[in-house]
C-alpha cells in the first residue's frame, strides 16, 4: 500500500562535539598514561637525588636494632663499637623509604619477634664538617643557579603527582560506573572512528524521503556505530504517517535481525543492503499460537501485524518480501562455575602469576583481563552470542611476545570470553619456560627429607591454587520461535546512493555546519534540528521556487494553527503577507 511519502533511506554522519580529545578519555588511555606517569614520576625522582648527593648535605646514621642488642640494652650491658662502626650512612632523600622497608620486615615475622623490632632504630646525625678529609672535594652548599633547577624539578614533580592522582581518580569513577569512556567538556560526546580518524563527536541519524529528498527525520545517538538504529529513528516517522507499510533502505552497517524484527511488528519494512553471496535475512518472532482470518492479514496496523507474525503468519503487505521459514525451540544457557572445582577467589598479584605462564585470566569485580605479558586488557564489545571481547590495542604494540608468534600473528590480540569464565589458555604460549624454572628450583633443594617435603607440599597447594574452574551449562529457559526470511527490494537499494549522502554533504560543506557549538545531547537535539531546517527550506526553495514556496506555506498556514504563530509584522517584513491574506 502506497504512502503519503516515498520510501526513507536512512544514514548516519558524525559530527564534531565541543570536546577535544585531550579532554576524552577511555580504559586503555588511562592505563598506558598512568603507566608513563609513574616511570617519569621515579625518573624526575632519580634525578633529584643526584642532584642532592652532589652537595654536603648532613647524612643520618642508621643503626638498626638486633635482639641481641636489644636485650643488652634492657640489662643495661655496654654496646660494642663494632656495631656503632656498621650502621649505615644514608641520606635524608632515602630515610623514608628505610622506614618502610622497616616496616614490612616487622610485618613478615612473627609477633614474637616483632615486639623486639618494636623500637625505633637509633638516628644519629653527623656533622660533615668533622669528616673534612673525605669530603672535601663536595660544595657545602648549591649555588644559586642549582638552587633554582632544583625548585624547579620539586614544583615539576608535585605537579606530575597531581596529574597521576587525577588519572587514577578518572579510572577509579569509570571502574565504579562501568564507563567505557569519560568527556571532560562534554560528557555526551564519545570517540568515535571517522574518514579522517578518531574524533570526539556525535552520531546523527537521519531518514531522507525518496520523492523530495527532504530530512523527514533525525536522531543525534552518543552510540559510535549504526547497528540496531533503525526502529529508534522511524518509529517517530511512522507515528505521524500511521497508514501503511514505510518502506526503508539502509546500508550494511545496519544489519541486525532483532531491530529489523521490531521494524516488521510495527508496519515497517526494512531493506537492508545483504552481504556478497546472501540472498536474505533471516528474522525471529516469539511464537504465540492464534487464529487470524483473511480480513486481519489484510491490515496494516502494528498490533495486527505482530498478531499475525508472532503466529507465523505473512500479512499480506509483507507477501512480497517475507516468507515463513519454520518454527524450532529456543534453548537458552547460562554458564557456572563447577562445584567440584577448588579454585578459590584470587588476588591480583596471583592473577597476573597465573597469566604469566600463559593464560588470559579475567578478574570479574574490576573487569579486567590480564594476559601472559601482565598487560591488562579491557572490554572491547559484546557478541551476539553474548560472550565479551578484551584486547588492548596500545599494549600490542609494544609487545615483545608478537614479535615471537606466541600470542597472536595479527595486529592486535582479541580473547573473548563467555558468561562466568575467567580463565583462557593462550594456544600458541611455550610451556618450556615454566618447565625449566621448575628444574632450576629443583636443583637449588637441599637434601634434608624435611625440605623435600614443604616442597612437595608448596607444590600441590599451587596446583590447586591455580586450578582452572570448571565450567558447567545450566538451562535457564527455552520458548519457541518462529523463523522467516526476509529479502530486501534490489531497486529500492540501488536508489540509496542517491538519497543518504547528499544532505549530510550539503550540511557540511554548503551550510558549514561540520562541528556542533553546543554540548549536551538535547542542546545538541536543537542545534542540529536548526541545521535540518535550513537544508529543508534550501532544498524547497530549488524545487518550487519563492512563489511556489510561500503558497504552500500558506496553504500550510490556513489549515494547520501550528503555523500560526508569524506575526502581520514578520510577514509584511517577507514580503508574503498578500499570499496569506488572498
Amino acid at each position: 500500500m502506497e504512502t503519503q511519502i516515498g520510501f526513507q533511506s536512512v544514514d548516519g554522519s558524525k559530527y564534531k562535539a565541543s570536546n577535544s580529545k585531550d579532554s576524552n578519555f577511555t580504559r586503555f588511555k588511562l592505563d598506558d598514561r598512568i603507566k608513563w606517569k609513574v616511570e617519569n614520576i621515579q625518573d624526575s625522582e632519580r634525578r633529584i637525588r643526584e642532584i642532592d648527593a652532589n652537595y654536603d648535605a648532613p647524612e643520618v646514621t642508621v643503626i638498626p636494632y638486633s635482639p641481641k642488642k636489644v636485650q643488652k640494652k634492657q640489662k643495661g650491658e655496654p654496646e660494642e663499637e663494632e656495631e656503632k662502626k656498621n650502621g649505615k650512612q644514608i641520606s635524608i632523600w632515602d630515610l623514608l623509604e628505610l622506614y618502610d622497608e622497616l616496616d614490612e620486615t616487622v610485618k613478615e615475622d612473627d609477633e614474637a619477634e616483632a615486639e623486639e623490632y618494636v623500637e625505633a632504630p637509633e638516628i644519629v646525625i653527623q656533622d660533615k664538617q668533622q669528616d673534612s678529609e673525605e669530603k672535601a672535594d663536595k660544595p657545602s652548599e648549591l649555588d644559586d643557579e642549582s638552587k633554582r633547577k632544583l625548585e624547579l624539578m620539586k614544583e615539576s614533580l608535585e605537579k606530575k603527582r597531581e596529574i597521576l592522582g587525577k588519572y587514577l581518580g578518572y579510572r577509579q569513577y569509570m571502574e565504579e560506573n562501568g564507563l567505557s569512556q569519560l568527556s571532560l567538556t562534554d560528557p555526551d560526546a564519545k570517540l568515535m572512528k571517522s574518514k579522517n580518524g578518531y574524533i570526539v563527536a556525535y552520531n546523527i541519524q537521519a531518514s531522507i524521503d525518496s520523492k523530495t529528498h527532504l530530512i523527514t527525520e533525525y536522531l543525534p545517538t552518543k552510540d559510535p556505530g549504526d547497528c540496531g538504529q533503525l526502529y529508534s529513528i522511524m518509529s517517530p516517522l511512522k507515528r505521524r504517517y500511521s497508514e501503511g507499510i514505510l518502506d526503508l533502505v539502509a546500508d550494511k552497517g545496519y544489519q541486525s535481525s532483532a531491530d529489523m524484527a521490531q521494524c516488521l511488528e510495527n508496519g515497517i519494512l526494512p531493506h537492508v543492503i545483504l552481504d556478497n553471496g546472501q540472498d536474505y535475512y533471516e528474522v525471529e518472532f516469539k511464537y504465540v499460537p492464534c487464529s487470524v482470518s483473511n480480513e486481519e492479514k489484510e491490515k496494516t496496523d502494528a498490533e495486527t501485524l505482530k498478531r499475525c507474525l508472532q503466529a507465523g503468519i505473512v500479512p499480506t503487505a509483507y507477501a512480497n518480501n517475507l516468507t515463513f521459514e519454520r518454527i524450532y525451540t529456543r534453548k537458552y544457557y547460562e554458564n557456572e562455575i563447577d562445584p567440584s572445582s577448588q579454585t578459590g577467589e584470587m588476588t591480583e598479584k596471583q592473577m597476573k602469576e597465573l597469566a604469566s605462564r600463559g593464560y588470559f585470566v579475567r578478574d570479574l569485580s574490576t573487569g579486567r583481563v590480564y594476559c601472559p605479558q601482565k598487560e591488562v586488557l579491557r572490554k572491547k564489545c559484546e557478541k551476539k552470542d553474548g560472550a565479551i571481547r578484551y584486547a588492548n590495542k596500545l599494549a600490542c604494540k609494544k609487545c615483545s611476545a608478537k614479535k615471537s608468534g606466541y600470542c597472536t600473528t595479527s595486529e592486535v590480540k582479541e580473547i573473548d570470553f563467555p558468561d562466568k569464565k575467567r580463565i583462557v589458555k593462550c594456544k600458541n604460549w611455550p610451556e618450556v619456560e615454566y618447565e625449566e624454572e621448575n628444574a632450576s628450583e629443583s636443583s637449588q633443594e637441599s637434601a634434608s627429607k624435611e625440605g623435600e617435603k614443604e616442597e612437595k607440599n608448596s607444590k600441590t597447594a599451587k596446583k590447586v591454587e591455580f586450578e582452572i574452574p570448571k565450567i558447567k551449562r545450566k538451562l535457564v529457559r527455552q520458548e519457541e520461535r518462529v523463523v522467516m526470511h526476509l529479502k530486501p527490494d534490489g531497486e529500492k537499494m540501488k536508489e540509496r546512493f542517491n538519497l543518504s549522502e547528499h544532505p549530510f554533504g550539503t550540511i557540511k560543506i554548503t551550510l558549514r555546519r561540520e562541528a556542533f557549538n553546543k554540548r549536551g545531547l538535547p542542546k545538541i537535539d536543537g542545534e542540529f534540528g536548526l541545521s535540518a531546517l535550513s537544508y529543508n527550506m534550501l532544498r524547497a526553495y530549488n524545487l518550487f521556487g519563492y512563489e511556489k514556496l510561500v503558497r504552500i506555506i500558506a496553504e500550510a498556514y490556513k489549515h494547520d494553527s501550528r503555523y500560526r504563530s508569524f506575526s502581520k509584522e514578520e510577514l509584511k517584513r517577507l514580503k508574503v503577507l498578500e499570499y496569506f491574506e488572498n
